[in-house]
């Protein structure tokens, strides 16, 4: 974390931005894992953690393989996905040596360290369990399971093998939301909203797929849940679909908190704002803070052309999980933490009729 917060240099203006990185100017994406893997080749490795990455599309396609690949803290030797062809054209692209279908096929030779699990959303549990059950350190993606009863097989497997497990929860290292938490760090929050929005009613059990980030954002600035309060709109009479939830949560803190979470309207959305001490802050999620007091304001803007990795905080937590492999000590969001976030999900949907984890 405290590398992150050094990306955002304070100077005496109250309009600040931060840039960095090297961006494919035909695709719009972050290449610059790509290039450092290049300019990497043939130098020692016996210095770094050796790490796989389990599943090559979506997520670790646009993200965990080019930042991974791209960090001096870590070497990453091997790919896994049952796709065989988006497995070769991953391996291919970044010069992956080591190649497996399954991770029964890696972990009859998985010479690593560390894993980062970025299958599907449903298919968390199983190879996550698998790995640390051969003494190999878990970072696992966002959920951790589909069930409480799987988010807890995973937190006990974790304790059971003394190995590092962590929960991919992002925000808790993206800068706009680490420079408003440095706010009420020193100040008495009273309300937090926080409202995220996707167009489109494809996803099913859209809280649990992608509102977990705002669930778990909330616990991170406010504390533990202790009342809740929800009401939801689903589409098509299908309880696992819904298109709206609104949840009214009261914390420990003494925050007073509200979540809103949308798949029907008509442009991405995530935002939050935070109220107390003399303060306002708005977070427009990814690259925006906004802090008000005494009818100043002061902008942080992370630039658009920023490493994507950064504005959204991967590269500060994956960082903070090598960092606990590393030094052997448990991450900020572990298995029992993680557990918490997964459990106020299910408290949210029971509260609004709908069925639980």
């Amino acid at each position: 974390m405290r590398s992150l917060q050094r990306e955002l240099p304070r100077p005496s203006s109250s309009d600040r931005t931060v840039q960095c990185a090297l961006v494919d100017t035909r695709s719009g994406l972050d290449v610059t894992g790509i290039a450092a893997a290049f300019c990497r080749k043939g130098r020692p490795s016996m210095e770094r953690l050796r790490a796989a990455i389990i599943g090559c599309g979506g997520i670790a396609r646009i993200l965990h393989n080019p930042i991974l690949v791209g960090m001096d803290e870590v070497d990453v030797t091997t790919f896994v996905d049952i796709n065989v062809e988006k497995l070769e054209q991953q391996a291919d692209r970044f010069h992956i040596p080591r190649r497996f279908p399954s991770v029964e096929a890696f972990l009859e030779e998985p010479e690593v360290d560390c894993a980062f699990v970025a299958t599907g959303p449903y298919a968390h549990a199983e190879p996550s369990i698998a790995l640390m059950n051969a003494g190999i350190d878990v970072f696992c993606e966002k959920p951790l399971a589909r069930t409480l009863q799987e988010v807890r097989a995973m937190a006990a497997a974790a304790e059971e093998t003394d190995r590092i497990f962590m929960a991919g929860f992002n925000r808790r290292w993206m800068p706009a939301y680490l420079e408003a938490k440095k706010v009420f760090d020193d100040h008495k929050m009273d309300i937090l909203s926080i409202e995220k929005n996707k167009p489109g009613l494809r996803e099913r059990r859209c809280l649990l797929n992608d509102g977990i980030h705002m669930v778990d954002t909330m616990r991170w600035l406010c504390g533990e849940p202790t009342q809740v309060r929800a009401s939801a709109l689903v589409t098509d009479d299908d309880p696992q679909r819904e298109r709206a939830i609104v949840a009214n949560i009261e914390f420990d803190s003494g925050t007073l908190g509200a979540l809103v979470i949308h798949r029907n309207g008509g442009k991405w959305l995530e935002k939050a704002e935070l109220y107390g001490g003399g303060y306002t802050v708005i977070v427009d999620a990814a690259d925006d803070t906004y802090i008000c007091h005494e009818d100043k304001e002061e902008r942080t803007h992370v630039s658009s052309w920023a490493s994507l990795g950064r504005r959204l905080g991967f590269v500060g937590e994956f960082t903070h999980f090598l960092e606990c492999v590393r030094e052997h000590h448990q991450p900020m969001t572990n298995g029992p933490d993680a557990l918490k976030t997964h459990a106020l999900v299910h408290e949210i949907y029971t509260q609004a009729g709908l069925p639980g984890l």
